[in-house]
């Protein structure tokens, strides 16, 4: 369709006040282009994809700046309402929206309602990261316009008048002398410096002026979606934003990128502002301080900032402060804190004292990392943990010193926590302790990760336990895996200080829920475990086995033939394994082994896939070898994809 396809020149609808288009033709933008210049008296525009055109939708194959020679004039004088459902996304189309918001100088209401493709959660989050950078552009603009452009013009008004005192004759204006004194000819009107501003943005401050006539609760859900530091730069934008910011319930400040002199007037600003900010409530409250020269933040600072936020009752506290040379003690306040929802400690600079009266009624989420504990007050770890009766998300990474030296008073970590349902220990290898007690009847979710194997494990009740990621050496695996036989996923990188068979678990124990299960190859008896979970898993669907990025070096051949030590095909290759994978194979013949014997008894096999180490030139030769010898393997399932890489 060319340009004889539209209507010819000359015709006009003054009549016309409300216009709905559908973006499903090639042309549809140049029969809105005409639409615009001759609906001089248009008040509602809407660009709509019917529902029976969702695949057609086309981009604007017309630049609108270069198509029309001037505004039309129903956006200069008429038009109050712009509506787009269906929109894709794509840069032509923002562009023509772009154009409308820009030069429409009496709209009120402009929606922008995307395709349900753009509602997935990763292209919303896009979306957001890009209104973030659209904010950051325009307050760049605005620094640079107060910075550069406003002190230019105030110094030529200056000169201006300087130069009218000493010459008596008329004076003759130059161009520039006449942005302070502009008369627009449509409106007849003088403006002032603010709309001076305007003309020399290209038109941005009456879009401001439109954003700025939203409501305080809609404005502060833009801001929240922008880092505390440039919704303070808000501020300079009118005086209806300059204490806006003040309202926001998240506050989150950093030192990523700052100078010691920015960190000064940081500390400044916080002194300052934070006593005064007007939010009845605090969602979230963070600070990440780390590697700070010495002296910028002092202990009492941190102290007063956090007082402060409880007292607005805070929901989330979050606090990370490393290298700061100073230990932080917290207020007592924190540990009776009943609004508080969401702590979470990250670093050896706190210090954390928990009182005898401590209680945190609403404490929901708790991380602790690599934090101190007073010894004065006996075990602190274990008091905090007792004063969280609703407690169900726990963190918990140790370090040598986090005892200040007096180990003997956290010999044993006990998790008793009946609320609990998630867990995450990391213990490292430093760490001087005898014994680890876990009782939480109603985990869900548990993760380990210990590198020493000198204390024992108690784990008592984990009857509900559905996902376990364990990474650790077991001194007695028998008492681990009794407790976790109602697990869904598990993940083993476990090293058994024993040999034969008392390196496994007892004869007996079944699996009845195990769907998933990864094992890594880095302890000798690794497929002696293997043949065991095969057995005692009658419902195993996805089996993988995947060599951990630290333990590369560590892969140790399959010490078993499965052909030989098990004498009947397992129920689960039979009846429901569905997925097999390999990550990290050396393909020695006994691997090959073990992947041909599940190739040729799994009979429900969908997908097996082999990903290889890196392999050098010299051992190329070798990997082709392999990839033919399991390409002629026979195989139980007809419609098994084999995947190599």
């Amino acid at each position: 369709m060319v340009e004889e396809a539209l209507y010819h020149e000359g015709i006009v609808f003054n009549q016309l006040e409300n216009l709905k288009l559908c973006p499903c033709d090639s042309n549809w933008s140049k029969l809105l282009v005409r639409l615009l210049k001759d609906s001089p008296n248009l008040r509602e525009l809407e660009v709509s994809l019917n529902d029976d055109h969702k695949n057609s939708c086309v981009d604007p194959p017309v630049c609108w700046e270069n198509q029309l020679n001037c505004v039309p004039e129903c956006l200069l004088s008429t038009l109050g309402t712009f509506k787009w459902t269906g929109i894709h996304g794509s840069p032509k189309v923002m562009d023509l929206a772009k154009y409308i918001l820009r030069n429409a100088r009496c709209l009120k209401t402009a929606t922008i309602l995307f395709q349900s493709a753009l509602e997935t959660e990763d292209e919303r989050e896009i979306m957001i990261q890009e209104v973030g950078k659209r904010w950051e552009e325009l307050f760049q603009m605005l620094r640079e316009r107060r910075d550069v452009l406003l002190p230019l013009i105030h110094a030529r008004r200056d000169i201006v008048k300087e130069r009218k005192k000493k010459i008596k004759k008329e004076y003759v204006h130059s161009y520039v002398d006449t942005l302070s004194d502009l008369e627009l000819p449509d409106e007849k009107m003088k403006l002032n410096e603010l709309r001076s501003r305007g003309v020399a943005m290209d038109h941005s401050e009456p879009e401001m002026d439109r954003i700025s006539q939203f409501p305080d609760e809609l404005l502060l859900k833009v801001l929240q979606f922008l880092p505390t530091r440039t919704a303070v730069s808000t501020s300079v934008l009118s005086k209806r934003w300059e204490f806006l910011w003040m309202w926001l319930p998240k506050l989150e400040y950093d030192n990523t990128d700052q100078s010691s002199s920015e960190l000064q007037r940081l500390r400044a600003f916080l002194h300052l502002n934070l006593p005064l900010h007007r939010a009845p409530a605090i969602e979230i409250f963070r600070l990440k301080f780390v590697n700070i020269p010495t002296g910028i933040f002092k202990p009492k600072d941190i102290k007063l900032w956090v007082v402060i936020a409880l007292s607005r009752c805070v929901r989330e506290l979050n606090l990370n402060l490393r290298c700061m040379c100073r230990a932080t003690s917290l207020p007592s306040s924190l540990y009776i804190c009943k609004s508080l929802v969401v702590l979470k400690l990250i670093g050896d600079e706190i210090s954390v004292d928990v009182p005898r009266t401590a209680y945190l009624p609403s404490l929901k989420t708790l991380l602790l990392r690599r934090v101190i504990y007073s010894h004065v007050n006996e075990n602190s770890l274990h008091r905090l943990l007792s004063c969280c009766p609703v407690l169900e998300d726990l963190v918990l990474e140790r370090c040598s010193m986090d005892y200040m030296g007096e180990s003997e008073i956290f010999r044993t970590v006990n998790v008793t926590i009946p609320s609990l349902q998630r867990l995450a220990l990391e213990i490292p290898r430093d760490v001087d302790m005898d014994e680890l007690v876990v009782n939480t009847p109603s985990l869900k979710y548990f993760k380990l990760v210990a590198e020493e194997d000198s204390y024992s494990y108690d784990f008592q009740d984990m009857s509900k336990l559905e996902v376990v990621d364990i990474e650790t050496t077991f001194p007695d695996i028998n008492k681990f895996v009794t407790s976790i036989t109602s697990v869904k996923r598990l993940s083993l990188c476990v090293r058994v200080n024993a040999e034969e068979e008392e390196a496994l678990y007892s004869e007996g124990i079944v699996f009845n829920q195990l769907e998933n299960l990864k094992l890594c190859p880095c302890d000798a008896n690794w497929s002696k475990l293997l043949v065991r979970f095969l057995e005692n898993s009658p419902h195993l669907r996805e089996l993988e086995i995947d060599l951990n990025d630290d333990h590369k070096d560590s892969c140790v051949d399959p010490l078993v033939c499965l052909e030989n030590q098990l004498n009947y095909v397992p129920e689960c290759l039979r009846s429901s394994l569905e997925t097999f994978k390999w990550t990290g194979i050396h393909g020695s013949q006994k691997e090959i082994e073990l992947v041909k014997y599940i190739l040729r008894n799994a009979c429900c096999l969908k997908t097996a896939t082999i990903l290889f180490q890196s392999t050098t030139p010299e051992t190329e030769d070798k990997r082709k070898t392999m990839f033919q010898e399991l390409l002629l393997s026979s195989r139980s399932s007809t419609t098994c994809q084999l995947v190599f890489d």
